[in-house]
C-alpha cells in the first residue's frame, strides 16, 4: 500500500490451449462454362475437407486495486498467442466434387503452405470515478506473424504481417456498460515475383498439371491491405441493475 492509498496487486496470468478441429464439410458447387459453350453445367454437390490449428494462449494481468474498496484504477495486459497453421495445413485443403457437367472425379487439393503463427498482444485501461458510474480509456496493440512466405501469397485467405493499434472508451453506470473502440490495422505490402501457387485444372481431375506441363502460376503481383474496425458494446449487469447487488466490484 502507498500514500495514495492505493493497493497494488502484483499480477493475475491465464492460460489456454485448443486441440485441432477436423471440419468436413458438404455442400453444393457452381461452375460458369466459358462463353463458347452454349450449355449451361448445373449445379452438383461437394465436400470441402480443412482442419483449425491447435492454439496456445498465455496473459499476464497488472492492476491497481484501491486500498479500502477494492475499485480497480486501472490494468495492464500482456498476452501471448501460437497457433500451429503448418500442421493443420498438411498438403492442404481437400475438395470431392463426384461429377460437374461433363467432368467427373474432381479432387483437387488447395495448397496454402501455412506456416506456425505467432501474436503479441499489450493493452491497458485507466478508470476514472464520476459522481455516477465510471469513466474507462483503453489503449493497446498487437502484431500478428505472417502465415505464408511471399511465394505462397494468395487472395482467398489474408496471410500477410498485421500492426495494429487500439484504443477505447467506456462509461458503465448502475450495472449497464456501453462500450466504443477503434482499430487501425497495418499490414506492410508485398510484391511477389517467385509465386509458387499454380491454378488448377479441371479437365485433369484438378491437378495442376496438363498435357503441356505443369500449369501456370497464378499469384505472383502486389499485395496491399489495410483495415479499420469500429465496434460498439453494450453491456448489461441484471443484478447490479435491478440492486439485488449491494455492492459492484470493478475489477
Amino acid at each position: 500500500r502507498d500514500v495514495t492509498g492505493v493497493r497494488r496487486v502484483l499480477f493475475r496470468s491465464g492460460f489456454n490451449a485448443r486441440l485441432p478441429i477436423v471440419l468436413n464439410t458438404a455442400g453444393t458447387v457452381d461452375a460458369t462454362p466459358p462463353p463458347a459453350a452454349m450449355i449451361p453445367i448445373p449445379q452438383d454437390k461437394a465436400t470441402f475437407d480443412t482442419r483449425l490449428p491447435p492454439v496456445v494462449r498465455l496473459g499476464i494481468r497488472y492492476k491497481f486495486l484501491g486500498a479500502y474498496d477494492h475499485f480497480e484504477h486501472g490494468d495492464i495486459e500482456v498476452d501471448g498467442d501460437w497457433e500451429g497453421w503448418k500442421w493443420a495445413e498438411g498438403d492442404g485443403d481437400k475438395i470431392d466434387i463426384p461429377e460437374l457437367g461433363p467432368f467427373s472425379d474432381i479432387h483437387p487439393t488447395l495448397t496454402h503452405h501455412y506456416q506456425d503463427t505467432y501474436s503479441v498482444r499489450v493493452g491497458g485501461a485507466y478508470n476514472i470515478r464520476l459522481p455516477a458510474g465510471v469513466f474507462t480509456l483503453r489503449l493497446g496493440g498487437y502484431f500478428d506473424s505472417a502465415a505464408t512466405k511471399y511465394a505462397d501469397t494468395r487472395i482467398d485467405f489474408d496471410t500477410m504481417a498485421r500492426y495494429a493499434g487500439t484504443a477505447g472508451l467506456g462509461y458503465s453506470v448502475r450495472g449497464v456498460t456501453l462500450n466504443v473502440a477503434y482499430a487501425y490495422i497495418y499490414e506492410p505490402d508485398r510484391t511477389v515475383t517467385n509465386g509458387d501457387i499454380q491454378s488448377i485444372n479441371g479437365v485433369a481431375n484438378g491437378s495442376t498439371m496438363t498435357t503441356e506441363g505443369p500449369t501456370p502460376v497464378i499469384n505472383n503481383g502486389t499485395y496491399h491491405a489495410r483495415n479499420m474496425i469500429l465496434s460498439f458494446g453494450l453491456q448489461i449487469a441484471w443484478e447490479t441493475l435491478l440492486k439485488r447487488q449491494k455492492t459492484h466490484n470493478w475489477e
